[in-house]
Order: C-alpha cells, then structure tokens, then sequence
C-alpha cells in the first residue's frame, strides 16, 4: 500500500464519521486532532479511490476534500458522496479557489468551498454548521483583507512567481493584481 492510499481511522464506531480527503492532511494535523477533541471518528484519504472505498464502508456525516489528487479530482469524490450519502455535508478546502471552482463544487454537492490556508476554528465551524454569530468563539478568524492576501501569496507561489499565470489562476486581470501586490506590504515582500 503506497503512502497516497493511506487510511488513518481515529475515534470509535459509535462517533459521526468526518472524512478528510487530501494528501496533504495526516494524523498529526491540527485538525483532525481538534475534530477528535469535539466527539468526532476522523478518516483520512490520500487519494480519490482510498475517499470512495471509505465512503463505501462508512456512514460519513461530513466530508472535507482537496480537489487535486494523482488519481482524479475531489468531483469525484463529491459526486460519489451526493450519490450515496446525500445526508453529507461536504466541504471542498483547497489552494486552487476561484469563483468558477466554487460554482463547480456546488454544482456537484459541496456546501461550501473554502481556500487554502483557513483558520483550524473557523474551518471546523464551517464543516459542522456552527454558529458564527457567538462572540469570542472565533477569535482566531483571519480578516477578509488578510485570508485575500494570503490567498494570492499561496498561488503566486505555486506559480512559481510569475504573475500572468497568478492572475489567469485567480481569474483576475493582471494589472488588477499588479494593483494590489503594490498596496500590500506583505505581498510586496514576497518572491524577493
């Protein structure tokens, strides 16, 4: 079994199932320790086929997918969980968002779609439908300004500093994004 079709099982049987569909999440993560701590049995999945063969032998309540995988996309995995667990509520948390992947995630069953880095509090609120109205609670939650920033500083990295190819993945002008690395501090910092 090679490290992708990892399967890593926390909790009993008798706890809500939360499947983590990434190859980038492992059992040491922040948050599947956090979701044990609420009550939850943590699955993860390193690939398309581990996250199907899962939801084929458990009831998953929530789901939470990448949508890259050598083995297909985290559509596959949405459209096998809408099939067989229409009760799910799935959450696509990946560092390729837009706005034409977050209509494309929705149409195929996701909840929501959440970008690359997100806050552990304000991740695990969205995925269980909590509150986010209750003062205190999500002290943690990164400004709007700051998630945007960083935001296009993780895609300026994976496209290796070049800014046309940034801005065609953000769907977004290439001057409209030169304007606004200008007037960030922090986005000016980065690839220098």
């Amino acid at each position: 079994m090679s490290e992708i079709d990892t399967v890593v099982l926390s909790g009993s049987k008798d706890q809500p199932v939360i499947l983590i569909a990434d190859p980038a999440c492992d059992e040491s993560s922040t948050l599947v320790h956090r979701l044990r701590q609420e009550g939850y049995s943590v699955v993860i999945a390193g690939s398309v086929r581990m996250a199907i063969n899962v939801a084929n032998s458990q009831k998953v309540f929530f789901a939470l997918t990448e949508l890259s995988f050598e083995d297909g996309s985290g559509k596959d995995i949405l459209a096998y969980l809408s099939k067989t667990h229409p009760y799910c509520r799935a959450i696509v948390h990946t560092a390729y968002c837009d706005v034409k992947t977050a209509v494309w995630a929705a149409k195929a069953g996701a909840a929501d779609v959440l970008p690359k880095p997100t806050a552990v509090d304000f991740l695990i609120a969205i995925l269980l439908e909590k509150d986010l109205r209750k003062g205190g609670e999500f002290t943690g939650v990164q400004p709007p300004n700051e998630v945007r920033e960083e935001h296009i500083r993780q895609v300026y990295l994976a496209s290796g500093f070049n800014l046309s190819r940034t801005a065609d993945r953000l769907m977004m002008h290439r001057r409209t994004l030169q304007r606004i690395m200008e007037r960030s501090p922090s986005l000016r910092a980065v690839g220098k």
